[in-house]
């Protein structure tokens, strides 16, 4: 098959299957119960490098979202489930239904102030792990809806959920209440695809087909491609330190915005692909970018591709984050790859 077809990859499927799952109803939240012992999978011996050196993890795979915890352990998450990488002892594990564990078809995962994770699917709302169990949250708690796509946590410890049902939007809880915020209050759509945090607490939110809001706890500012963004159908977004936005969008490219002016980045640029999963911002200010045949960086100069053939693990890239060392961490639908630049 031409790896440049612009067929959506499995991410973008999943995403569009999302009428039909909601319409199936959730799942019933069930008790928490401890999690038990999961199988072990072990992990590749790592070598010394002197050169620039990749590593895949085996085992996790259509990875859609991953998140260091506070003792370096990185937990990645897909349809396929939840999956805890211990990169000190060098072993995973698998977690399920067995372990407390009640969302279904996984899209997320964050972690909280508290050094908590949630994670969200789309089926059964939220969950929470404090460490030893993990306590679900539905509708019936105050989440939104229970098809929640993505988890983003504040340093005030509230957490942020975006869901992707109707009369959804996005809904906060910061431990004791839930607030939902729709498109009545100033977001610009009911389908929200990422959530975005900037270094002050301000929030962003990519939409299914109505661009971006931005949200700084007292007013809304909706952003389109009336403004100069890419397009209305934006599916990942970031913000660096200084607060400048990235926007990637279905199959337009990457739109950045540092508060007057939109730039458009496409293929022609030299960015790898113009679908863009997700996006991270490195230590030294080089842009990642997770796409459907493979990861760009850009460094605001140059712009440099990485593929199977450097030693990603698959081409399909459905996440992209930043992890201790500045290493960068690539979830894809075959394994978790990991390249540290020396």
């Amino acid at each position: 098959m031409d790896m440049k077809s612009k067929k959506p990859s499995m991410f973008i499927l999943l995403l569009l299957l999302c009428l039909i799952t909601a319409c199936s109803g959730a799942a019933p939240a069930e008790e928490s119960v401890p999690p038990t012992n999961t199988p072990i999978i072990e992990l590749p011996t790592e070598k010394p490098q002197e050169e620039p050196a990749w590593v895949t993890f085996p085992g996790a795979k259509t990875v859609t979202d991953m998140v260091f915890d506070d003792e370096g352990n990185l937990w990645a998450v897909g349809v396929m489930g939840v999956y805890k990488l211990d990169l000190i002892n060098q072993h995973q594990e698998a977690i399920a239904i067995e372990h407390g564990l009640t969302i279904f078809n996984i899209d997320s995962v964050a972690l909280a102030k508290d050094g908590s994770i949630w994670i969200g699917g789309k089926t059964g709302g939220v969950a929470q792990f404090d460490g030893e169990m993990w306590t679900p949250y539905t509708v019936e708690d105050g989440l939104a809806q229970n098809y929640v796509e993505s988890i983003a946590a504040t340093s005030d410890g509230a957490v942020w959920f975006s869901t992707f049902e109707n009369d959804g939007g996005v809904s906060r809880y910061d431990g004791d209440t839930w607030i939902t915020y729709s498109e009545d209050d100033g977001l610009a759509d009911k389908y929200i695809m990422d959530i975005a945090i900037t270094s002050d607490d301000n929030l962003w939110f990519g939409t299914y087909a109505s661009g971006v809001s931005f949200f700084d706890g007292d007013k809304w500012i909706t952003y389109t491609s009336d403004d100069g963004l890419a397009q209305n159908w934006t599916i990942s977004v970031t913000s660096e330190p200084d607060g400048t936005l990235w926007v990637g969008t279905l199959d337009k490219g990457v739109s950045s915005f540092d508060g007057s002016n939109w730039i458009t980045y496409t293929e022609s640029d030299g960015l790898l692909d113009d679908t863009v999963n997700s996006i991270a911002v490195a230590p030294d200010g080089t842009v990642w970018f997770a796409t459907n045949i493979g990861v760009s960086s850009f460094d605001g100069t140059t712009w440099t591709t990485f593929t199977q053939e450097d030693g990603l693990a698959n081409n399909n890239v459905g996440s992209v984050i930043v992890g201790p060392n500045e290493a960068l961490w690539f979830g894809t639908i075959n394994g978790i790859s990991r390249y540290i630049q020396q």
